[in-house]
């Protein structure tokens, strides 16, 4: 039976004899082309967090993490949801995604104002994209730290406002 480009099986203009044979192909390709994570949009991976983090000031800290398993080749959106908070009302947080860990490459970077102090937290959304070098497991981290002010920053969340970092595939 022909082949799509994208590894669809179909039945060719003379093989109709068996037609749910081949619904059951088409189904099974469908299927493995939708969990492997080539379809652009595809979620790959998702961390949620719904509790808040300890407090952090002026060194950079860990405050979410996630790994995918990832394809040579391939480019994915990293996306960071989340909210920070403050003990002390205008202070101004520099959130990161970085891979691997808190010294791991820097992939984007952004300044947060934090111009009320309380529960809710600031929230904010940072997104990267990155093209696997290699296949395997590839972990990406959420960090922040105080860039100017004198409070104590946290990860805000909770059940009805987690933090999400989520890896998607794009393309290649």
């Amino acid at each position: 039976m022909p082949t799509t480009s994208k590894g669809i099986t179909y039945p060719a203009s003379y093989g109709h004899t068996r037609i749910w044979e081949h619904l059951e192909t088409l189904a099974t390709d469908v299927n493995r082309i939708l969990t492997d994570g080539s379809v652009s949009g595809a979620r790959i991976a998702t961390a949620t967090h719904d509790t808040d983090s300890g407090t952090f000031t002026t060194a950079e800290t860990v405050i979410a993490s996630v790994t995918a398993t990832l394809k040579a080749g391939r480019t994915y959106r990293v996306r960071w949801v989340t909210r920070i908070g403050t003990s002390v009302a205008n202070d101004i947080a520099t959130p990161r995604i970085r891979e691997d860990n808190v010294s791991g490459a820097e992939r984007t970077v952004d300044f947060l104002p934090l111009p009320n102090a309380g529960t809710v937290g600031n929230l904010f959304i940072v997104e990267t994209e990155y093209t696997a070098a290699a296949d395997g497991a590839k972990t990406f981290v959420g960090t922040a730290q105080r860039a100017s002010g004198t409070g104590n920053l946290y990860r805000e969340a909770s059940s009805n406002r987690p933090t999400y970092l989520y890896v998607d595939y794009v393309r290649g």
